[in-house]
């Protein structure tokens, strides 16, 4: 059933956080309680104490209504301060879970959900039922119990009067809510013109490199100003209609005063109504209106809750892994023999914006076949799209609708623990992606792990020349995703943390895709003493980094083409030949214009 998920999880956290709530409840309730009949104290001091001039007793009653003024100021803040602690709670557990399903969710929630609509639902829709069931929800039962005691007060000192006013309060009433109906859709229109130039903003802005270079300020200014003629134009009709229903409440407000005092005057003459209960309707007059405003307007609040769980409980249907770390960590899994690809194929998930396109109705592998011996390097080499890293993300269990078999050990993958295979496995991607936290943590990621650990295996593999250059060496702090050091030194650091884990099976996938060619000369040592007696994959985009490799696989269009040894691929003159051609006058034309580069630099210098 739609929407089950995320509200056995709010009842559980409203569970959890109950006596919050239910103190904030009782506090809530003393407080309207002192406010209806605070009113009642200043009508029987007018028609009892002043009538008689009995100052005594009006100052008795001075001093009930300042002691409650005081009890009501400390009941307020204890209602704030509890609702709010609710809040919270209530905000950070529910915040918590989602997260944690998030994370937990498999790659292709990843590939067809932008990050940023992951975090609205986390913070955003999260916000929204923080608002709706403490703001909201308390402040509803807070005015239904203000108004039907108002109501109540009123009939016990004057039915006719009340039953004079009622009719204007039920019409009062039913204009709010017709009110905020009517307008809510325009209030969606204003939120669409904001989030699309809240969007120019952020583009433009990461952008503005680009709109320098190519002279677009004028253009960006341009869309930038249609929006916000959009946006003026209907927040200034926002406020005109706000001021239009406002104005119609005081005239509501003003009428409903007129009816009491003439109609009580006429009644005061005959001894009916008194001048205090003539007060006391106009003080519940003035106040029926708030929580009559305050009703309507959480029209909208309610709405925006609706719209947030559904989209929460979308999050709560997203398929998750099954990772159980206990007990994969106690079974353990060593690497005997061989992994084995038999009759693989497979084509991503369709997303629901490219099922009209069929862009997901590709074969990313077609029909696979090969085998990785224990111990063996085997390099996978093809243009982009081939499907080698789809084999690296099937290894690692990124995806697992895939047809055919993957074994590793004579044991299907599937029947392996996603921990168990990922402990097994250490991989570096060509993007890497570095924690805004020091250099140390980012490589040890709060393992058991050491600073001497990482030390140790810095020299081991010969690359203390390279932390030597951090301020701070291996506590230098890096900023988001290490956009304060090198593309190659963020592949060491990379690399370090694979290292230092010491896994039977190692993935490359183009390390050094993007690297200067000092760095991977420097890379390729390092590999060399990291590789020794391991079994590595090897996905290479510049084909020296698979000199050493016991077999090369060639991928074209998702098929496995051709396979073998360096050498026996070149005498076959095929596709992998080409490649390699390709590569080799790359390289020439590489040197040449670095000759040339160089003999410029001497001359400049001569």
């Amino acid at each position: 059933m739609k929407n089950q998920k995320t509200k056995k999880i709010i009842l559980f956290i409203i569970k959890n956080h109950f006596f919050l709530l239910l103190s904030s409840f009782i506090v809530m309730l003393l407080t309207t309680a002192i406010g209806i009949y605070m009113p009642i104290i200043v009508k029987d001091a007018i028609d009892i104490n002043i009538s008689m001039k009995d100052t005594l007793g009006l100052a008795k009653k001075a001093e009930l209504f300042l002691v409650l003024l005081f009890i009501l100021s400390i009941l307020t803040y204890l209602s704030v301060y509890l609702t709010e602690t609710f809040g919270q709670k209530f905000l950070f557990d529910l915040k918590r879970y989602i997260f944690s399903h998030i994370l937990h969710c498999k790659m292709k929630i990843f590939d067809s959900n932008p990050v940023g609509k992951l975090i609205a639902r986390i913070e955003s829709d999260g916000e929204s039922l923080r608002e709706f069931f403490t703001s909201s929800v308390i402040s509803i039962i807070s005015d239904i119990v203000l108004c039907f005691g108002m109501i109540l007060v009123l009939f016990k000192f004057s039915p006719l009067l009340t039953l004079l006013i009622l009719p204007v309060i039920v019409i009062i009433f039913f204009f709010s809510f017709w009110f905020q109906r009517s307008v809510a859709p325009f209030w969606v229109i204003l939120r669409k013109i904001n989030s699309t130039l809240y969007g120019y903003y952020s583009d433009f802005i990461k952008g503005h490199d680009i709109l320098r270079l190519f002279n677009k300020f004028s253009w960006a200014f341009h869309k930038i100003n249609l929006s916000f003629k959009k946006k003026f134009i209907n927040e200034l009709r926002g406020e005109l209609i706000d001021a239009i229903y406002y104005n119609s409440l005081q005239i509501f407000e003003a009428i409903s005063i007129s009816v009491v005092l003439w109609v009580g005057l006429a009644g005061n003459i005959s001894s009916k109504v008194s001048i205090g209960t003539i007060i006391l309707f106009a003080t519940y007059i003035k106040q029926f209106f708030g929580p009559i405003k305050n009703l309507s307007s959480q029209f909208q609040i309610f709405q925006r809750a609706i719209a947030s769980i559904e989209r929460i409980d979308d999050v709560f249907n997203m398929e998750t892994e099954e990772i159980n770390e206990s007990e994969d960590r106690e079974k353990g899994i060593q690497f005997k023999d061989r992994i084995v690809f038999s009759q693989l194929s497979f084509k991503y998930p369709i997303h629901k914006d490219d099922e009209d396109t069929g862009i997901n109705n590709i074969y990313a592998l077609k029909d696979v076949n090969f085998e990785i011996n224990k111990g063996e390097k085997v390099g996978i080499v093809g243009k982009t799209g081939s499907g080698k890293t789809t084999i690296t993300a099937l290894l690692l269990k990124f995806y697992d609708e895939y047809e055919g078999s993957i074994k590793v050990d004579d044991k299907e993958l599937c029947d392996i623990g996603t921990y168990q295979i990922r402990s097994l496995i250490g991989a570096v991607f060509q993007d890497t992606f570095l924690f805004p936290d020091t250099i140390l943590n980012n490589i040890i990621l709060d393992s058991q792990l050491t600073e001497n650990d990482v030390l140790k295996a810095i020299d081991i593999l010969g690359l203390k020349a390279i932390f030597d250059r951090f301020p701070a060496g291996l506590q230098t702090v890096l900023k988001d995703d290490g956009s304060n050091i090198s593309s190659g030194e963020k592949q060491i650091i990379a690399i370090l943390r694979i290292y230092i884990r010491d896994p039977q099976i190692f993935i490359f996938d183009e390390a050094t895709s993007s690297i200067d060619n000092n760095t991977e000369t420097l890379i390729y040592d390092a590999l060399k003493k990291i590789l020794k007696d391991k079994t590595a994959i090897i996905i290479a985009h510049r084909l020296s980094t698979i000199d050493f490799c016991d077999k090369i696989l060639c991928f074209h269009e998702g098929k496995l083409v051709e396979s073998g040894t360096k050498q026996q691929l070149l005498l076959i003159n095929g596709y992998f030949k080409k490649l390699y051609m390709n590569y080799k006058r790359e390289e020439k034309f590489e040197e040449q214009n670095n000759f040339v580069y160089n003999e410029r630099i001497i001359e400049t210098q001569d």
